[in-house]
């Protein structure tokens, strides 16, 4: 309990307690917030200058290529 409390901040030990099951809890254990950061040499960023940029674009961000 003291593990989870602790990584999860936004929990109060009375929530964790009597208001959360145990599948929440198990559910909330699992991190998904993995961020990969890349390095400067390795960066393919894509400039957005007008609105028909972001239509050309995929809901992850990659750009769609029309060739």
């Amino acid at each position: 309990m003291i593990d989870f409390l602790r990584a999860n901040s936004w929990c109060s030990k009375e929530e964790y307690m009597w208001r959360m099951t145990v599948g929440q809890v198990r559910l909330s254990s699992i991190d998904f917030s993995h961020v990969e950061y890349l390095d400067d040499k390795g960066k393919n960023v894509t400039e957005i200058n007008s609105a028909e940029d972001l239509l050309m674009m995929t809901d992850l961000g990659t750009q769609i290529k029309t060739e």
